[in-house]
């Protein structure tokens, strides 16, 4: 199933500018290097690349990414041990690289798929010869990318700048330096940070958020095209719209607004002296239902140091998390949850119990049955081409409402579209080829088509097209059960 159609590249010529759109994901270390460079340190966002005009390593020289690797000898401070390469920006390929570039050390996959990725860039997309392109970022979230989000206007202590030039002496913020050290702090000057507020952060039309470098607040982007990866692969696509208030993403809301969200404390004054104290559980946060969400919930909870109580009827946790073992052979089978969004929340979720995840490939084949009777319902299902064509339609009209995705975050006034049935829904934007779809995605609701559209969207929202245009997530042995 297709839910977006990917565009084939094409080269494009002197002159033109394109977006970049790094996954950070991929490449967080890097991808933190880089928004330092560029939010920090105002360092240039729109990079020029030359072509292979063989100025790559006089250049990465420049900037100070020698061989040996400083990031080996002691002479740039990591922050683990795995983080034993060089990073530059700008890029050693580009005409910008070179003296003065922001050095960080970088975990060693990390490094070198950015720069497999920067390579097929401009062999796929420049046709390797020079073309100017403009950064952007992509997931940047989840904590291993501050410089993109909220990491603040300070040296962490790990961005360098080569000093070179028989200039061995250290920025003051390293009042311990001797004189013969030939790496300095970069040092931040606070007129040149930006903060994450002022960043603007825009919807594409595959369903993911990019963050873009510029600080121009008016310039348009409504023609730009957008180049990112999946599995590897290069492809267009575009900006939606631009996103404003709280339908940013937390870390880019401006901070006036995100008390707005606060929660509402309900109070209830219980006289206790009327329980046995031994009675009394007192912890901060009660969960009532260990299902998926009071699951994680609790366990975010806790990590974040609070003291939680669960409560649920059955004997286990998971809700709908199902899983039978067949005993003869040994295999598991999921018959509840058996699938999962591809997001990196879910990745840390699993990666915190050390439970293996793989993608979901197998191919699923779905019958029809009338319960009454036990026989098989016909059904005659759309061509796929237009069903991914109404699926990207669908998408692009919900995208409207992107805070939708994160909860009942109703637009004042709530418009009709949300209010009208989903069949109506399908009917007016002309996208009733998704209808066997979305039944399959949104099961055990009644009457889909008689169901508000505001009901759907809690379903088959913005995250899970996302998904079914990139492939769902399982467990490595095919048990939920074992989170």
């Amino acid at each position: 199933m297709r839910a977006f159609t990917l565009i084939a590249l094409v080269p494009f010529t002197l002159g033109q500018q394109y977006m970049l759109n790094l996954n950070c994901a991929d490449y967080p270390g890097p991808c933190n290097n880089d928004c330092y460079a560029i939010y920090v340190a105002n360092k240039q966002r729109i990079l020029n690349y030359n072509g292979p005009d063989g100025q790559s390593a006089a250049r990465r020289r420049a900037a100070g990414c020698v061989s040996p690797t400083p990031c080996r000898n002691g002479r740039m401070a990591t922050s683990n041990p795995d983080e034993d390469t060089c990073d530059e920006y700008p890029y050693a390929s580009v005409v910008e690289g070179g003296s003065g570039a922001i050095l960080r050390c970088t975990d060693f996959d990390e490094n070198a798929e950015e720069g497999r990725r920067l390579s097929r860039f401009f062999r796929s997309t420049c046709g390797g010869e020079p073309c100017t392109f403009d950064i952007t970022f992509g997931n940047p979230g989840g904590g291993n990318t501050p410089y993109c989000a909220d990491g603040g206007g300070a040296n962490d202590g790990y961005q360098y700048v080569y000093q070179g030039n028989g200039n061995y002496n250290l920025h003051s913020r390293d009042s311990n330096a001797t004189e013969d050290d030939g790496w300095g702090l970069h040092e931040a000057d606070p007129a040149d940070y930006f903060p994450p507020h002022l960043r603007r952060e825009f919807l594409l039309a595959d369903g993911s958020r990019t963050i873009l470098s510029t600080r121009d607040l008016t310039a348009s982007y409504d023609d730009a095209i957008f180049y990112s990866t999946r599995n590897g692969t290069f492809y267009q696509t575009y900006a939606i719209k631009e996103l404003f208030g709280l339908e940013k993403s937390l870390e880019f809301q401006d901070p006036a607004l995100k008390n707005t969200r606060r929660a509402v404390p309900f109070v209830v004054n219980v006289d206790t002296s009327v329980f046995n104290d031994a009675s009394i559980i007192r912890k901060d946060v009660a969960i009532i239902g260990g299902g998926s969400s009071g699951t994680h919930a609790s366990i975010e909870l806790k990590d974040q140091g609070h003291t939680v109580i669960v409560i649920e009827h059955k004997d286990r946790m998971g809700g709908h998390t199902e899983t039978y073992i067949d005993h003869s052979t040994g295999r598991s089978i999921d018959y509840g949850v058996v699938v999962f969004h591809n997001e990196n929340r879910v990745k840390d979720y699993f990666a915190r119990f050390n439970i293996s995840m793989t993608m979901e490939n197998s191919t699923l084949n779905t019958g029809f049955y009338d319960l009454r009777t036990g026989k098989v319902v016909k059904t005659s299902n759309a061509e796929p081409d237009k069903v991914a064509a109404a699926l990207e339609k669908y998408a692009h009209v919900v995208s409207q409402w992107p805070e939708l995705d994160s909860g009942m975050f109703l637009p004042t006034p709530v418009p009709d579209d949300l209010i009208m049935s989903f069949g109506a829904f399908a009917k007016k934007y002309n996208i009733e080829a998704i209808i066997p779809t979305v039944s399959r995605l949104n099961t055990g609701v009644g009457d889909l088509l008689t169901m508000p559209m505001v009901e759907n969207l809690r379903v088959v929202g913005l995250s899970l097209l996302k998904t079914l245009s990139g492939g769902f997530l399982t467990t490595k042995n095919r048990s939920n059960s074992e989170l």
